[in-house]
């Protein structure tokens, strides 16, 4: 049985509306400075049907394997590639040694900083498209 907003505080209901407008969990919770388990948690507790797109459907912008070779190519190290991408030193590792893999907008954070393009590949002018 669906709640009554008026129910909840004021933030969850701010969570819901952002929800409902931007079309994602990751990005309401984003917007308010929220992690994603507490967003879900607090819509699922409000009632609101979830839509079911999660990491099944994300893209893989590059493999852990990728990021690791091109961070090594540019003599990075793990800490150097956090400090430019902004990116804790845990998820490059996780993502490296194939334990996790980070969300599309946290791949295409690491690919920036190691100078990939979307869906990996160097991003040198020459015969580049």
């Amino acid at each position: 049985m669906k709640a009554d907003m008026s129910d909840f505080p004021e933030d969850w209901q701010e969570l819901a509306r952002r929800y409902a407008t931007l079309g994602t969990i990751e990005k309401a919770a984003e917007a308010l400075e929220l992690s994603y388990s507490t967003a879900r948690w607090r819509l699922v507790r409000m009632g609101i049907e979830i839509n079911q797109k999660g990491p099944a459907s994300w893209r893989m912008i590059l493999t852990g394997q990728e990021c690791r070779e091109a961070r090594v190519l540019k003599s990075m190290s793990q800490e150097d590639l956090a400090t430019v991408s902004g990116v804790t030193v845990s998820t490059i590792s996780n993502f490296e040694t194939g334990r996790r893999t980070p969300r599309p907008n946290t791949q295409e954070k690491l690919a920036s900083a190691l100078g990939l393009k979307s869906g990996g590949g160097e991003t040198s002018g020459e015969g580049a498209v």
